[in-house]
């Protein structure tokens, strides 16, 4: 059911996504998925009968993460803030330095972006980092609902569309 759907990670290998829905198809052929990829580095695979998508911008993080949405992170504490401005600014000129995009949808925004950032700032704070990769999905709470990229209400409606084809009354979910 939904309530409790089965989710196997696959990193971004689209052929083991296929090989794992293949493989439990076997046993339940009525089986249904979807598969959300990052944007493949070389062409895309045929999905067959597993609905999926790959994103156009290079990973997740890059529709997440944005200045903005780092700021309303530390909040509106004037040390949290400042450690903050600082940490991307410092970042930021570091990129430029290396001429390594940044802030473009080409950026590895988890590894290039965010990671220096969380790490300069808790550095400043004087504390652990206690925003690891792992969390990085929690950012999304900071996102400026009106600066969502339309891809990301596409996909969802994408997801959506295809649970109402499975479930024999219909989507159960209400759209606002």
């Amino acid at each position: 059911t939904l309530e409790r759907p089965f989710v196997k990670y696959v990193d971004d290998k689209a052929n083991d996504a296929l090989a794992n829905f293949y493989g439990l198809r076997e046993g339940y052929p009525a089986l249904r998925g979807f598969a959300l990829f990052d944007r493949p580095a070389k062409g895309k695979s045929i999905f067959g009968d597993l609905v999926g998508h790959y994103w156009t911008k290079r990973e997740i993080e890059n529709y997440i993460v944005d200045r903005d949405t780092l700021l309303a992170f530390a909040g509106e504490d004037r040390t949290r803030r400042n450690a903050m401005e600082c940490a991307i600014a410092e970042a930021e000129q570091a990129a430029e330095v290396l001429e390594r995009p940044f802030w473009s949808d080409d950026a590895k925004i988890s590894d290039d972006v965010l990671r220096p950032i969380f790490q300069n700032f808790f550095k400043r704070l004087g504390i652990r980092n206690e925003m690891p990769k792992s969390r990085y999905h929690e950012l999304v709470a900071f996102k400026d609902p009106a600066s969502i990229d339309p891809e990301v209400t596409e996909v969802l409606d994408k997801l959506l569309a295809a649970i109402g084809a499975w479930s024999p009354i219909g989507p159960r979910i209400r759209r606002f």
